[in-house]
């Protein structure tokens, strides 16, 4: 039997072991579950089940007990492909098995009387309907984090999308409990506030006391997210509000990746009204993701980086009584943010300020055996 450990290297690329043995793992990972019985519906016990992620090749064995069920605990988002062996009975592969993040998926296998040397081959129709799930919850998958617009590449914007979930940035009032300038996640689950809220990346805190999210990984990094509005269960506890789960992406047996640019002038936008030439306004995002295997079938790599340079600008209100003549109030006001009496005589001002930042993110996943340890894996 095999089993994974997996190292996570985060801005100034510190190793964090994260093994799926923890309780960290439970949340970020699925499960596959199911009976296997044949074609007159009776169960077939001790039949051996071999689950493999395709693109990785890292496979996990179990064994169906007395009643014919059998699972598979603690699997990485990702597609499966699953074979199911028993004396006496053709062998079974089902393949295209998607699995999500928090999902619980069910594959019954019902196999045919023969030889076991010849194989059948079948693609996964998965159910759509998980009965195991008591929570409120939606995933937002690989495919509409990479393909849909989003502004400042802020990929929990996304959570918006979902039924029950609003922006929480206008909520500074007596029912916020909390004061304007601390921190906070910036998404409302049903009716919350934005402090309440708890978000993980594979599995790990990744909030401030505060509530705040700590920006952490990149969109480019991110390879989905669950986000449970409620009635989760006890793992996701700790949150008065919602959870979001956040996988990251991991190499595989392919060299793959992206780079990217985004670029916005103020030549390309209007000039304000109250202004004599257009105010500053420049942004450039640009950054790129890799992944790959270090050695196929057992170590591979991620990386991720993504850099923000932005320069706008900020309006301040100037009242005059005549013109070229300010008030003693907003003279302060204006000799606060830097500007000169020239600025009088308009009725607002733009202030400039530049920033820049950069984020960071990557992984190395290494796929142990028993032969890596001192003692066997049972």
């Amino acid at each position: 039997m095999r089993f994974g450990s997996k190292f996570l290297v985060w801005a100034l690329f510190l190793l964090l072991p994260a093994t799926p043995a923890s309780a960290q793992a439970e949340i970020a990972s699925a499960d596959l579950k199911g009976v296997v019985s044949d074609v007159s519906h009776e169960v077939i016990p001790g039949a051996t089940i071999t689950v493999t992620e395709e693109a990785m090749g890292i496979s996990r064995q179990v064994t169906a007990d007395a009643a014919g069920q059998y699972r598979v605990l603690l699997l990485r988002p990702g597609t499966y492909a699953a074979k199911v062996e028993a004396t006496g009975f053709e062998s079974q592969m089902v393949t295209g098995i998607t699995l999500t993040v928090g999902q619980i998926a069910r594959m019954d296998f019902r196999l045919t009387p023969g030889v076991v040397a010849s194989t059948i081959e079948v693609f996964a129709v998965m159910p759509t309907t998980e009965t195991e799930k008591t929570q409120q919850a939606n995933t937002l998958e690989q495919q509409r984090i990479r393909e849909l617009p989003i502004n400042r590449r802020n990929f929990l914007d996304f959570a918006l999308l979902t039924p029950g979930v609003t922006e929480s940035n206008t909520m500074v009032d007596d029912t916020d409990f909390r004061v304007s300038q601390a921190p906070h996640s910036g998404l409302s689950f049903a009716g919350n506030n934005g402090r309440r809220n708890f978000v993980s990346i594979d599995g790990a805190a990744n909030v401030y006391n505060s509530g705040g999210v700590r920006p952490t990984i990149t969109q480019a990094a991110v390879q989905e997210f669950q986000i449970n509005l409620s009635s989760y269960t006890a793992e996701l506890g700790g949150a008065g509000g919602g959870v979001v789960n956040i996988v990251s992406k991991s190499g595989n047996n392919s060299l793959h990746g992206e780079v990217f640019g985004f670029f916005r002038h103020k030549s390309l936008q209007a000039r304000n009204f109250f202004d004599e030439q257009k105010a500053p306004y420049t942004r450039m995002q640009e950054g790129f993701a890799v992944g790959g295997p270090i050695r196929r079938d057992k170590t591979f790599f991620f990386a991720g980086f993504e850099r923000l340079d932005k320069q706008e600008s900020a309006r301040v209100p100037i009242l005059i009584s005549r013109p070229g003549h300010l008030q003693p109030a907003d003279a302060v006001a204006v000799a606060a943010v830097g500007l000169s009496g020239r600025a009088a005589g308009r009725p607002s001002v733009a202030a400039a300020e530049r920033a820049v930042g950069g984020l960071a993110a990557g992984s190395v996943d290494y796929q142990l055996s028993s032969h890596d340890l001192p003692v066997p894996i049972q």
